[in-house]
């Protein structure tokens, strides 16, 4: 804010109209006004050879500095939700994701840039003009991961995998196996991640608490995780042997495979002959799903089904696998603890409070569970190139089962409660 002064200055008034000036601020109140002499000079300078002069500033305020709110900056991509690209080709690698998620002991993931303090204004009249407060940039150190306090330099504390959750940046150590999971050594068990370099062998078993990545090829083993599973050269299964996962998995092809995803389930090539349940979505849009069973909340994406050999093949969108079972154990944990309620009136009010909380809080469980399986849920099955003979289709409790060749691109879904094959747009 500033106070400025126009207008004429007859032969001889220049210090007449700067003490006139002068009063008039102080009248007004103005935080320290300008001398006589001053606004004297200032009259007589900006008018030059004429007597007239035009705007001329007198009182300035304090302009305010404006606070910076503190920042995070990360040292790489740990984000890219995408897929490397080919420098030469600019082909995409759907087989190498871009983020950069795997981190050496000592290597820098982010640095905390503190807030700057702003500086309050003030207007012409002195009053103060009061800046915000800046925030912290929102970060804590979560495990395995070491801070430098004085530059807010935040480092991993152990090689593994990236994590960032809840404001929370950790880094999961990994176990590196820079062979086969076979004879060498033994089978395997994890409390954390699992970086495979070679092949995991038919007859061993793999577990892990947090994601496995298998640069070669998983033949006949059992795998389970908590977490993720990538297997860059393709599943083949054995009989008795299955996979379970936590979360997605990706592989370039699946064949003669049992497996249970808790996330979804992608391959680049072919599912053959394989039983796949997935609370995720099925998605193959390159390759073909033949033979076998695919069941997936999330819905199926395919280029094609069956086969020209007219091989049986189900697939089966929009049904929850596991739901039943989740709310059945729930629900046998509410019967139980109401019973326990119920058959002791003499309880300590204390006591009988607390539980009544748990049986609340599980009444709760069921809602949330209930909840999620209809947010994931997908009763759709599209088709790039075409679906065969003898492929049957599930959507809900209906089904048909496709007797001629039908060309894509195409939609199944249900419509008037039944199940319609129909073009798809777009």
């Amino acid at each position: 804010m500033k106070i400025t002064y126009e207008g004429v200055i007859p032969p001889g008034e220049a210090g007449r109209i700067a003490k006139e000036v002068r009063t008039g601020l102080v009248e007004m109140r103005v935080m320290k006004p300008p001398p006589v002499e001053e606004i004297e000079t200032l009259l007589r300078k900006n008018a030059g050879d004429s007597s007239e002069f035009r705007e001329i500033e007198l009182v300035r305020g304090e302009v305010a500095i404006q606070p910076e709110d503190g920042r995070l900056d990360w040292a790489a991509d740990f984000f890219n939700e995408g897929f490397a690209v080919d420098e030469i080709t600019g082909n995409i690698d759907f087989r190498e994701p871009a983020a950069h998620t795997s981190v050496l002991e000592d290597e820098l993931l982010v640095v905390a840039v503190p807030p700057k303090k702003g500086k309050d204004g003030f207007d012409v009249f002195g009053k103060r003009i009061p800046v915000r407060t800046p925030h912290a940039p929102p970060i804590r150190a979560g495990d395995n991961v070491r801070v430098d306090k004085e530059t807010g330099a935040h480092y991993a504390g152990t090689s593994g995998r990236f994590r960032w959750a809840n404001n929370i940046v950790s880094v999961d150590p990994i176990y590196l196996i820079r062979g086969n999971v076979g004879p060498e050594t033994g089978n395997i068990s994890h409390p954390g991640i699992v970086t495979v370099m070679g092949d995991v062998l038919e007859g061993f078993r793999l577990e892990a608490t947090g994601d496995i990545e298998v640069r070669g090829i998983a033949e006949g083993a059992q795998i389970q995780t908590s977490g993720e599973l990538y297997v860059k050269g393709g599943m083949i299964g054995a009989e008795g042997q299955k996979t379970v996962t936590g979360g997605d998995i990706r592989a370039r092809f699946i064949v003669d495979c049992d497996v249970v995803a808790d996330g979804n389930v992608a391959a680049e090539s072919e599912i053959i002959q394989s039983s796949i349940v997935s609370r995720g979505a099925v998605s193959i849009k390159r390759g073909r799903i033949v033979g076998g069973s695919v069941m997936a909340l999330g819905g199926i994406v395919a280029g094609a089904l069956g086969s020209g050999a007219g091989v049986p093949t189900s697939v089966i969108a929009g049904t929850d696998y596991a739901l039943e079972g989740k709310l059945l154990i729930k629900n046998m944990e509410i019967r139980k603890l109401r019973k326990m309620i119920d058959s002791y009136p003499g309880r300590e009010p204390k006591e009988t409070a607390r539980m009544n909380d748990r049986l609340a809080t599980m009444e709760q469980e069921v809602v949330e569970i209930e909840k999620d399986s209809v947010r994931r849920k997908r009763p759709v099955i599209e088709v790039v190139h075409a679906i065969y003979p003898d492929t049957t289709l599930c959507i809900g409790d209906l089904s048909v089962t496709v007797v001629e060749k039908q060309i894509g691109p195409l939609l199944v879904r249900v419509e008037d409660g039944e199940i319609v094959i129909a073009p798809r747009k777009g």
